[in-house]
């Protein structure tokens, strides 16, 4: 560390030795040769080491001023680079655009992006960048080629592959003495020097990595170089897990807006059918012809599941036979009376089968099914598929409803709701019709009765309180004669203020909404003649007390005698409200749901939480605003939802992460303090593991469920039996739940109709237990 003069001989020069110091450290000499062979004096040699000593700071200063602007260079290409990378959301744009900054930041003469697929340990080429300087061979492009590494034979793969997911980089040169003839063979076809590997991982998980080839010289990449290409290969890692997020988002926003869609296209199509019900409703109810109003019905019917016949056998009393009463379609048109006189027996046929089982059933091709039997016309025979309802009133059938086409298969499952609603209405306009006719020919008696037998107009008078419509009789002077329990009670008056009061009273309580009714009455009173048979009257009035009744008015005539008139009244308040409330909201979410922009909550709120890495400005600043669109149409939903549900019966569920072990430890533990209240001696056990996959769903709902099953096994299961629950992990995330008993089961001919409502089993044990089925 001291100057050094060094004599080289009789006939040479000297050579002055300073040597150059940083820190303490030396790090060059400077050597000067003399062109006289002599010993310099110590003030030279002083002056010689202060010069180098000046060459010395000089150099480290220059030292540090590149590493300064080396670093500095490295900032900005790491911002420059990160703001390019990080403002795409697409993936391939992503990939392409790091494929690129990580060449131009190392100066390297291509690069290649690698996708690693652990399961079968392929390997493809998801983006590539060829500088200015690659060569020929090295632009043909390998985009897209999917190949498997041979590590066995070139490098060891499993050591390849720890190293990188360790995010430690790896460097191969063309000359390196432990690379493979192959690999040697592959970097020289592609004319590549030096490569260089850098790990490209998302949380912590290796999705592949980066080929940084220099195809110019021998290379060896300095630390900040290398540490510049982490940074990058970071920032590269979470723009594509950004980008997954996003395309994420608007995948499961078009699911969600498809859905919206199709909820929307069920509300219209349950709209519609709520329009056709109340227009069988209306027909049926508007004329006592009952004639008339099954043949407009079927024909409103035909129109609305598309079928092309409808039939009506109703059951009659004296034969106890299904007689053919209406049809309408293309049979109908060809021969009105055909099927005229066509009946069958209880369990005859398939009408027959249906009536007897009180099942509607929907077929597919009647020629495949054994219980179809044509009428006594051929043209039946043209019938291929068909929906087939029983006509029930309370706890009786009175007849079968009956809709052909003659395309095999043309019925669905939503025809065949419609068609049972359908018949629903037709049953009770029916019932109504046969109602109306007794109480018509109890009031065509009614005048003899009250003048001859007392008793027998007492007798009359039961029968017209026990009918469940409202029932008003007025007299040949306009007065009320009678006034029904239905009747006060749909109109919300006083009978016996009402009754031997002119008819002039309703006009006072209900004013306008009863103008016609009162003067269709006191035209008949006035003139009886201008009453021709079949006449009849049917109004809907809109009453004070918010109710709507359906009015159905006719005379009461007994040899030519005006006797005077009988109005039914009947309570159509809920259907019209329900039909109303529909139209409202359907037209309300149709308007709502156009603006808003769908997108998952619970993504974006992770995202603004900073879970998935540091967000800037803008992405703060577009976030929120799909998290404010996202609430938005959650309210949306949410109130589309929560009135379906009321509909279907449903409520609404808050799901949560549960341990079904500890659910069915709970459950268990009910029925068991209930054995022991019930001194009914049950073993009951829990075979599940204690590792359980936790599950997602509502708590209360998933333990009502399993309360149901395993409160359904300890009924069935005779005293000292046994009942287990089995929980099991399956498909990974989920849990199975098995409950068996030692009881008596379900029988084969009762598997089919687990689901039916209301249904039991014939089981002595079944009949004897309570419950709904």
């Amino acid at each position: 560390l001291k100057p050094l003069t060094i004599m080289l001989g009789k006939n040479s020069t000297s050579v002055l030795a300073l040597p150059l110091m940083s820190a303490g450290n030396l790090h060059s000499i400077i050597f000067v040769q003399l062109s006289v062979q002599e010993q310099l004096s110590t003030p030279e040699i002083e002056l010689a080491l202060t010069i180098a000593n000046q060459a010395s700071i000089a150099l480290d200063s220059a030292r540090l001023f590149e590493e300064t602007q080396n670093r500095l260079r490295d900032q900005i290409t790491l911002r420059d680079a990160g703001t390019i990378i990080s403002s795409a959301l697409d993936a391939n744009t992503i990939l392409n655009q790091f494929a690129e900054q990580l060449c131009k930041a190392v100066d390297a003469t291509s690069s290649y992006i690698i996708k690693y697929n652990e399961a079968d340990s392929e390997f493809s080429v998801l983006a590539e960048y060829f500088s200015p300087n690659a060569t020929e061979l090295e632009n043909d492009s390998d985009k897209g080629e999917t190949y498997t590494y041979d590590y066995d034979e070139e490098k060891a793969e499993q050591e390849f592959l720890d190293q990188m997911k360790t995010g430690q980089v790896d460097v191969t040169h063309v000359d390196d003495p432990e690379l493979s003839a192959k690999e040697r063979e592959e970097m020289q076809k592609y004319d590549a020097k030096s490569i260089l590997y850098i790990p490209l991982t998302v949380k912590g998980k290796l999705i592949g990595f980066t080929e940084l080839w220099e195809s110019r010289h021998k290379r060896e990449f300095s630390s900040e170089e290398i540490n510049l290409c982490l940074l990058l290969s970071q920032q590269a890692a979470s723009a594509l897990e950004n980008a997954r997020l996003f395309a994420e988002t608007q995948r499961l926003a078009e699911e969600l807006e498809q859905r919206v869609i199709e909820r929307t296209a069920e509300l219209e199509s349950e709209k519609a059918n709520m329009e056709t019900l109340l227009s069988v409703l209306t027909e049926v109810s508007a004329s006592l012809d009952l004639d008339r109003a099954l043949s407009r019905t079927l024909a409103l019917l035909n129109d609305a599941v598309g079928a092309e016949q409808g039939t009506i056998m109703l059951l009659q009393a004296e034969d106890n036979l299904l007689h053919y009463r209406a049809g309408y379609g293309y049979l109908t048109g060809e021969n009105p009376s055909v099927s005229g006189g066509f009946t069958l027996k209880v369990g005859e046929g398939l009408a027959g089968w249906v009536f007897e089982n009180r099942e509607a059933v929907l077929i597919e091709d009647l020629h495949k099914d054994e219980r179809w039997v044509m009428s006594g016309s051929g043209s039946s025979s043209e019938h291929r598929s068909s929906i087939v309802t029983p006509l029930q009133v309370g706890e009786d059938v009175i007849g079968v409803l009956m809709v052909f086409h003659r395309d095999v298969g043309f019925f669905g499952t939503e025809r065949l709701a419609m068609v049972k609603a359908i018949a629903t209405q037709v049953a009770i306009a029916i019932n109504n019709a046969h109602l109306y006719e007794l109480i018509r020919d109890q009031a065509e008696r009614l005048g003899s009765m009250l003048r001859n037998e007392q008793e027998e107009a007492s007798r009359s008078h039961a029968i017209l309180e026990a009918v469940a419509d409202g029932v008003v009789v007025t007299g040949p002077d306009d007065r009320i004669t009678f006034l029904n329990n239905s009747a006060s009670t749909i109109l919300e008056l006083d009978s016996e203020k009402i009754v031997e009061k002119s008819l002039d009273v309703f006009g006072g309580l209900f004013g306008k909404v009863a103008s016609t009714w009162m003067q269709t009455i006191s035209d008949w009173s006035s003139d009886p003649a201008s009453y021709e048979i079949g006449d009849s009257y049917a109004e809907q009035l809109e009453l004070e007390n918010g109710r709507i009744a359906l009015v159905h008015l006719a005379p009461v005539i007994l040899q030519n005698d005006f006797l005077g008139t009988v109005s039914i009244f009947r309570d159509i308040t809920h259907e019209v409200e329900v039909d109303r409330l529909k139209s409202e909201f359907v037209a309300t979410v149709s308007h709502e749901l156009r603006t808003p922009m769908t997108s998952i909550r619970g993504y974006v709120d992770i995202l603004l939480m900073g879970a998935a890495g540091a967000l800037n400005e803008n992405q703060v600043h577009f976030l929120s605003i799909v998290k404010n669109n996202t609430e938005r149409l959650n309210i949306l939903v949410n109130d589309l939802l929560d009135i379906s549900r009321i509909e279907a019966g449903s409520i609404t569920l808050s799901p949560q992460s549960l341990d079904l072990r500890i659910v069915a430890e709970d459950v268990l533990a009910d029925i068991l303090r209930r054995s022991q209240d019930e001194n009914k001696t049950i073993a009951f056990l829990l075979d599940a593991p204690k590792n359980l996959p936790r599950v997602y769903g509502d708590a209360e709902r998933i333990r009502q469920v399993l309360g149901n099953l395993i409160s359904n096994a300890y009924h069935y299961t005779p005293e000292n039996g046994k009942v287990t629950v089995h929980l099991h992990a399956a498909n990974g995330s989920e849990v199975q739940v098995d409950i068996e008993d030692s009881g008596i089961g379900i029988s084969k001919e009762d598997q089919e109709r687990i689901f039916d409502r209301f249904y039991r089993g014939e089981d002595p044990l079944v009949l004897a237990t309570p419950g709904t089925g």
